[in-house]
């Protein structure tokens, strides 16, 4: 028995249970192309979507927390370990300093260069950027028994102060998001 398919001039209507509504176009699925059993291939719609966020905080908190790791990596390298940390100096850049501060001043660069591996970083730079200035605000303002107990001068406040104070501006710079999309058409030979 051979079945003869039918064929009329009748519009066909297809209904099709449409998605709910999506405010985002970026949101909805792909339309999915019909299939055409004429074509000797079928066609396969692909589409990738990208994005990436990037922040100039983060080249500005690496920048700084670069500076104050090798600062205090220095320091602590000069100064050494083999008595107590509070006593042990060292001058860096003609600022002397002990070997605790060397320590605080390392750990504060390796977390500024930690908030700078992502763009929502911007906010823990400014949190450790606000410490670091606060630091260099109570080294500006400490007496001179205070300055002598920590075995510091002045000038190191004022080197925390702008340190942490341009890592507290940077967190206030813009993400900029890009999103991209890509669409790509294959062919799949029956």
């Amino acid at each position: 028995m051979n079945a003869r398919p039918v064929v009329s001039d009748d519009p066909v209507v297809v209904r099709e249970e449409l998605p709910p509504p999506v405010a985002d176009d970026r949101m909805r699925p792909p339309r999915a192309t019909a299939y055409d059993p004429t074509l000797p291939y079928e066609r396969v719609d692909h589409t990738t979507r990208t994005r990436a966020a990037f922040s100039f905080a983060q080249v500005v908190h690496a920048a700084c927390g670069i500076a104050l790791a090798a600062f205090g990596a220095v320091t602590m390298a000069k100064a050494g370990f083999d008595r107590p940390i509070g006593e042990q100096t060292a001058e860096v850049l003609r600022i002397t300093q002990s070997t605790a501060i060397g320590i605080a001043e390392t750990a504060a660069g390796v977390l500024l260069i930690l908030a700078a591996l992502s763009p929502r970083g911007r906010i823990f730079g400014g949190f450790v950027g606000t410490l670091v200035g606060i630091a260099g605000i109570v080294v500006l303002a400490a007496s001179n028994s205070l300055l002598s107990d920590l075995h510091t001068e002045r000038a190191l406040g004022w080197v925390l102060l702008v340190i942490g104070g341009i890592a507290l501006l940077a967190a206030f710079l813009p993400t900029h998001v890009i999103d991209s999309t890509h669409h790509s058409e294959v062919r799949d030979v029956r």
